[in-house]
């Protein structure tokens, strides 16, 4: 199947016939449409809000769906009707593939859908034309032009059509983003051969009429009486084309925050009052730090916030469309946080709605210093009949990134935030008390004890005075994988491989290398808990020499996984996360793994995603337990981490976890949760390196669910070491000085550090 989404990208799927195109999780099929006619006269950047702002009544209206497990992915829609696919995965001459299974077109007058035959059976997206005529385009990249009984037009393969390219000669399109009509002609909106945005012109019989070229990329815009658009993606150039000179005309431009795709979610038109609307995903609210998203709408110049997502209860939705309704209400489609698709019917209303479940509950805050998800704060809030949580992020309230940790520092301290997210800044905090011993969260959870997690967890999360200072519910785990007798926790190995052409490198450099290395070294080449240093010693200047010998022209690698495969590596950089990337680097050494670091002989826990501390001046410190309660609930976390992204925390899911590894065919686990056979083909390093990992035995299982379960902690370098280090390196590496040299000044530097870190 071939799925449109509003990043502009195509997703390739390799199966055993090739590449197909598949989809990114909640891509859609609906780009960009917008309105009208003063589109190119609005270049405000300021936003107000509404008179009206958020003065609606939310109902939500019944989807037909035939299957439990699937979910709703192509998507078209009018202000009359709209076509939905009902997709699944399935399992085809043992191959896990992705495919349609139901086409309904659904009218918003009668709230009701009626199943449609597809005239390309599988794997299709739909596009309406207006008139009544509708596009099918399927894998091949045909496009079909059907009447208004489905009946066949006429059909033509894009990829066969070519225009003189003014730059090389020829232009074919490669890659397929999005389709639109205006009733007279279909714009094919895509990117050719050489990467260059392409968008091809062709008439109702698919005759070709024109192509343009934008190194940037086009975005398809279709106006107010169903005219349609290009739009530059380098500038917002809006331009219109011109049947008769065959040409684009210029008609303005979009306005410069619109034009923000990493905000901007998508269009659609205007009605009496608006001349368009977009909507957003990532908004930053820069005054107080809560990351929103709003309907905006757009009139002569001016743009208004309609509603936003909090406010209409769809806050922790993925919005796939919104369209206007002719009694300037709206339809929203959406993806709900159980991967459910909703569709919302917002009508006007005297008095401003409230579906974000914020009231009565107290509201609470958790700082970060970056936009953060994995923690689950919506369903959290959804459920939650006593707590409230926002997020606030001071890396929008302060450009300056040391200027907004010192913020959010003071604020945890200050009591002024309930809850933080630690990216790396936990140090400060630890040593200045300002995170809460969660030793009385473990004495009174009735969820979750300490043996529920895996063995070196809570070392993760313990700081040198024995108290835990932060949970995390997922991490990605790290280490050097290899196959043959060679221990990286062991600096003296380093010299053995001296003069070898076997290496481990990558093309980035010897100083590179170096940092991946210092990076989970423990203790091992600068002790600050015993104040010893040992970068004079032989076993660290071996290391040097072979990093040094390694990052020749002689011994140069292109990727370490490619180079592996072809014989030319000894070991690869492994960094794994989720449990599957383990199957990956067993295929990938012959059933053989071994994984080692400097710090630790095995996998270390390498990051700690959503490691979320309780300040120790909040108020409301039994609301962040009960967020952890919530996350760490069986089913919960289950449901939450189990198969979409994570290596979890929780012991018993690797269980489950093996269960999945050794299915035969599709399953329900004990939690109701549909798992289809495991066989995915899993791709790795620069040169995408594809490995399939099928079925395995039980004993390759049990080592993958114990080799993860044991993984260790090691304590990354403080960067004030790692960089001294990286300096003097950087000199011997480049010959502007020697071992004996380097390694002395090294070992002068780091131990200035250390006296200013003693304390």
């Amino acid at each position: 199947m071939i799925y449109v989404n509003t990043d502009n990208e195509c997703i390739k799927k390799n199966n055993e016939e090739g590449s197909r195109l598949s989809m990114k999780k909640y891509s859609i099929s609906i780009l960009l449409c917008i309105a009208a006619t003063l589109l190119s006269a609005c270049s405000a950047k300021k936003i107000y809000e509404s008179e009206k702002m958020n003065a609606y009544e939310r109902t939500e209206c019944f989807l037909t769906m035939e299957y439990a497990d699937t979910r709703i992915d192509a998507l078209e829609s009018t202000d009359e009707k709209a076509l939905y696919c009902e997709s699944r995965f399935e399992d085809i001459d043992g191959i896990t593939t992705y495919v349609v299974k139901n086409t309904y077109e659904y009218d918003y007058e009668t709230g009701k859908a009626e199943k449609i035959e597809s005239f390309t059976a599988e794997n299709y997206s739909p596009f309406y034309v207006p008139g009544g005529k509708i596009l099918e385009l399927d894998i091949d990249k045909n496009l079909y032009v059907l009447d208004e009984q489905r009946q066949l037009i006429t059909k033509v393969n894009l990829t066969e059509l070519t225009f003189p390219n003014q730059a090389s000669g020829k232009s074919s399109i490669n890659y397929i983003f999005d389709i639109k009509s205006d009733g007279n002609y279909v714009y094919v909106n895509g990117q050719n051969n050489d990467g260059q945005g392409i968008v091809l012109v062709l008439n109702l019989d698919l005759q070709g009429k024109a192509f343009f070229l934008a190194d940037s990329g086009w975005t398809l815009v279709p106006m107010r009486e169903n005219k349609v658009k290009l739009v530059d993606n380098k500038d917002g150039s809006l331009y219109g084309y011109k049947e008769e000179r065959n040409k684009l005309d210029k008609e303005g431009k979009l306005p410069k925050n619109v034009m923000d795709f990493s905000v901007t979610r998508g269009f659609c038109p205007g009605n009496a009052e608006y001349d368009y609307f977009y909507y957003t995903q990532g908004y930053k609210n820069e005054d107080s730090g809560i990351r929103e998203d709003y309907l905006i709408g757009v009139k002569g110049g001016r743009q208004e916030k309609i509603f936003d997502f909090t406010a209409m209860g769809i806050a922790d939705c993925y919005v796939m469309n919104i369209t206007p309704d002719t009694q300037e209400g709206f339809y929203v489609w959406a993806i709900a946080s159980e991967e459910k698709t909703v569709l919302y019917h917002f009508t006007p209303s005297e008095t401003v709605g409230d579906y974000s479940g914020k009231a009565g509950k107290v509201c609470c805050k958790i700082g970060s210093l970056w936009p953060a998800s994995g923690l689950h704060i919506e369903e959290f809030n959804n459920q939650s009949e006593d707590y409230y949580f926002e997020m606030v992020v001071y890396g929008d309230m302060y450009e300056d990134r040391d200027i907004a940790i010192t913020h959010l520092f003071l604020d945890c301290q200050d009591g002024k935030l309930d809850g933080i997210l630690l990216d790396d800044i936990e140090d400060e905090l630890v040593k200045n008390d300002a995170l809460y011993d969660l030793e009385n969260y473990f004495a009174q959870s009735k969820v979750v004890s300490k043996d529920c997690f895996i063995t070196h967890y809570l070392e993760s999360v313990t700081d040198e005075k024995g108290r835990i200072y932060a949970l995390y519910p997922d991490f990605k785990a790290f280490g050097y994988a290899y196959d043959k007798e060679i221990d990286f926790s062991d600096l003296m190995q380093y010299e053995s491989l001296c003069g070898e052409s076997n290496s481990f490198l990558s093309t980035q450099g010897a100083g590179v290398d170096l940092a991946w290395l210092l990076e989970y070294s423990g203790n091992r080449i600068v002790d600050e808990e015993n104040k010893e240093i040992h970068v004079k010693e032989e076993a660290f200047r071996s290391m040097l020499q072979f990093l040094k010998i390694q990052s020749t022209d002689q011994h140069k690698n292109f990727d370490p996984v490619m180079q592996y495969c072809e014989g030319e590596s000894c070991a690869t950089r492994a960094y794994l996360s989720e449990p599957s990337d383990y199957l990956y680097f067993n295929e990938l050494f012959h059933k053989n793994a071994v994984f080692s670091n400097v710090g630790a002989d095995g996998l270390i826990i390498g990051s700690r995603e959503g490691l979320l501390g309780v300040c120790s001046k909040s108020e409301n410190k039994e609301a962040l337990f009960a967020l952890y309660d919530f996350l760490y609930e069986p089913e919960n976390y289950h449901n939450f981490f189990s198969w979409g992204m994570i290596m979890p925390v929780i012991r018993e899911e690797y269980e489950l976890r093996k269960d999945y590894f050794l299915a035969t065919e599709a399953y329900e686990d004990k939690y109701g949760k549909y798992n289809r056979k495991y066989d995915f083909q899993i791709g790795m390093g620069a040169a995408e390196v594809i490995i399939p990992v099928g079925s395995i035995s039980e004993e390759e299982a049990e080592a993958a669910v114990t080799a993860l379960q044991e993984v260790k902690y090691v304590k990354p370098m403080k960067a004030a070491y790692e960089n001294i280090i990286l300096e003097e390196a950087e000199a011997y590496f480049t010959g502007n000085q020697d071992l004996d040299r380097t390694c002395d000044n090294m070992e002068n530097r780091l131990r200035l550090a250390l006296e200013e870190n003693k304390d």
